[in-house]
């Protein structure tokens, strides 16, 4: 994979954890309902659980990272998950793609 690429991936990877840093703590969460404390945890730990093997590839410099592979499985998350929206990552990677060429 191309330098350019990698660095698009990797701060894509980056975006998503800010994404998934705003998690509730116990003293940020005191002006959040439950049910948005549970919605945050929710979507926290599934996006959590779907890039794993991603932040794996990142750290093995993305030897034998299938993008197709990767973009399909953001795909399929997006239909079983619809209301946890990732969709929207596939345009932050482009931009940082295009920005590092």
């Amino acid at each position: 994979m191309e330098p350019h690429r990698k660095r698009a991936y990797r701060y894509l990877l980056y975006q998503f954890l800010l994404d998934i840093r705003t998690t509730p703590t116990l003293d940020s969460s005191a002006h959040l309902t439950d049910q948005q404390c549970r919605n945050l945890v929710n979507y926290s730990g599934a996006v959590a659980y779907l890039l794993h093997n991603f932040a794996l590839a990142s750290a093995d410099n993305f030897i034998a990272f299938d993008e197709a592979a990767f973009w399909r499985g953001m795909e399929r998350f997006s239909q079983e998950y619809p209301q946890l929206s990732v969709l929207h990552f596939k345009k932050v990677f482009e931009m940082a793609l295009a920005e590092s060429r």
